[in-house]
């Protein structure tokens, strides 16, 4: 698995109390409605039923929508794990730690060298 998808789920995670207390409300919202347009007797309540289901589908679709898509934190955090995966793999990385790790062993080389 990579970090980016790490990240992506993690972000998601953080995100299900709210997507929860949105749909709920809508529900109840649509209910209510429902309710009030019920209780009017010249009103068509085919007509409520319909307008209630045409709510919550888009409701619906608009909380999955509002789920699934990132946070600006989100992606950029994605952007920089993937552009550090690069670098890292990339030719002057390694080239990098080849010059680190000799000039490190230089070092304790002459460490030990005073030590004795």
């Amino acid at each position: 698995m990579s970090i980016e998808l790490l990240i992506y789920v993690a972000d998601l995670a953080n995100r299900v109390p709210s997507i929860i207390i949105i749909a709920v409300s809508v529900i109840i919202g649509s209910l209510i409605f429902a309710g009030v347009n019920m209780l009017d007797k010249d009103d068509d309540s085919s007509k409520t039923v319909d307008y209630c289901k045409k709510i919550g589908n888009i409701s619906a679709i608009i909380v999955v929508v509002c789920f699934f898509i990132p946070s600006q934190k989100t992606i950029y955090m994605i952007a920089g794990a993937s552009i550090g995966r690069e670098v890292v793999q990339s030719n002057i990385a390694i080239k990098v730690k080849k010059i680190i790790e000799s000039k490190l062993n230089d070092y304790v080389k002459e460490l030990e060298k005073k030590g004795e």
